[in-house]
C-alpha cells in the first residue's frame, strides 16, 4: 500500500469515527427514558414519595416507572416497589437470624437453623406479595423523536407499605406451631426480642360492644349479603371462601380473636361468635364479670402463654 493509499484510509478511519461519535443535535427530544425533558421529570419528583410519611410498625417501599403506556409504567412501578420491599424484609430476616445465631450458638446450617429461614421466608414471602397501595401518582412527559414526531411517556410513582405487626404475628404463630423451634427460640433472648417489637405497635385499643348480638343471626346476615351478591352478579360461586365469607360478618374489621374468657363459670358458648372462635382457646372462670379485675386477667394470659397453639394441627 502506497503513501496515498495509507492517508485516505486514515481519512476515512476518522471520518467514520466521526460519524459514530457525533452527538446528538440540540433540542432533537428523543423519546427514551433518559431525554432531558424526562430528567425533568424527575427533578419533580412528589413530596410524598420522595419524603413519605412512615407510621411506626409498618415497612415502606418506593416504586417508579417510566412507558409508553400508562398501564406499563404502572406495572414497572409496582414491580419496583417489590423489590424495594424484598430488601427490606430481608434486611430484617438477616438482621434476627444473626442475632438468633449469636443468643443460641447454633450452627447456621443446622436443622433449627433451616426450619427458622423457611419459616420467615414464607412470612416475608407472603407479606410482600400482600403489600397494599399507600399512595401513587402518574405523570405525563410530552416529547419528540428526531424525525418531530410527538411521543407521550408516561411516569408513575407508588408508595407501598406492609404491616410488619402482622407479618411478626404471624412469624410467631409458625414457630409456635415447630416444637423445635419453639423450644430453641422460647429459650433465647430472640423470643423476648420479637415479643417486645409486637408490643411497640400495641399503640391503641379498640373497644367492639356486643348489644343484643346473636351469632346464628350473623351468620344468617352474612349468608344472604353473599347470595346477594352471586344473584347480583357481583360474585362468582368459586370466589365464596373463609376469606370472604368473613368480610360479610359484624367483626370483619377485627381479627379472629386467640382468647375467650367465659366468666361466671358457665361452661357453654352461648351462641357467641361461632365463626371467629373456630380456633380460639377458651378460659373458663369463676370469677363473676363485675368482679374480672387485672389479677383475674393477669392468671387468664399466664394459663394462654401455657398452652400449645395447633390451628387444627397435630404436633408431635
Amino acid at each position: 500500500m502506497n503513501h496515498i493509499d495509507k492517508i485516505l484510509s486514515l481519512v476515512l478511519l476518522f471520518v467514520m469515527i466521526g460519524c459514530g461519535g457525533t452527538a446528538p443535535a440540540p433540542g432533537s427530544g428523543r423519546a427514551n427514558l433518559f431525554s432531558e425533558q424526562v430528567n425533568e421529570v424527575i427533578a419533580n419528583e412528589p413530596a410524598w414519595w420522595t419524603n413519605p410519611e412512615e407510621k411506626e410498625g409498618f415497612v415502606y417501599g418506593k416504586g417508579s416507572g417510566a412507558s409508553r403506556s400508562k398501564d406499563g409504567s404502572r406495572m414497572k412501578a409496582k414491580n419496583d416497589v417489590i423489590n424495594d420491599l424484598a430488601q427490606k424484609t430481608k434486611v430484617i430476616s438477616e438482621g434476627r437470624t444473626s442475632f438468633f445465631l449469636s443468643e443460641t450458638g447454633t450452627d447456621d446450617s443446622s436443622e433449627i437453623m433451616e426450619k427458622l429461614d423457611n419459616v420467615q421466608n414464607t412470612v416475608w414471602g407472603g407479606a410482600v406479595n400482600g403489600w397494599v397501595e399507600v399512595k401513587s401518582q402518574t405523570v405525563v412527559e410530552n416529547t419528540q423523536d428526531n424525525q418531530g414526531r410527538k411521543k407521550t411517556i408516561f411516569r408513575t410513582y407508588i408508595l407501598g407499605a406492609i404491616d410488619q405487626g402482622a407479618a411478626d404475628k404471624k412469624l410467631l404463630a409458625q414457630i409456635n406451631r415447630d416444637k423445635a423451634l419453639r423450644t430453641a427460640f422460647e429459650a433465647s433472648q430472640a423470643q423476648d426480642k420479637l415479643q417486645e417489637e409486637l408490643t411497640k405497635y400495641n399503640t391503641g385499643l379498640k373497644l367492639c360492644l356486643a348489644l343484643s348480638y346473636g351469632s346464628r343471626q350473623e351468620i344468617i346476615n352474612g349468608v344472604k349479603k353473599i347470595s346477594e351478591k352471586v344473584k347480583n352478579g357481583t360474585m362468582g360461586i368459586e370466589e365464596i371462601d373463609e376469606k370472604s365469607f368473613s368480610k360479610e360478618l359484624y367483626t370483619s374489621e377485627f381479627p379472629d380473636p386467640d382468647l375467650l374468657i367465659r366468666t361466671s363459670g358457665e361452661n357453654r358458648i352461648s351462641n357467641f361468635l361461632l365463626w371467629q372462635i373456630a380456633y380460639s382457646e377458651i378460659y373458663l372462670t369463676e370469677a363473676y364479670w363485675p368482679d374480672f379485675r387485672e389479677s383475674a386477667l393477669i392468671e387468664s394470659l399466664l394459663d394462654y402463654q401455657s398452652r400449645e397453639r395447633r390451628f387444627g394441627k397435630v404436633f408431635e
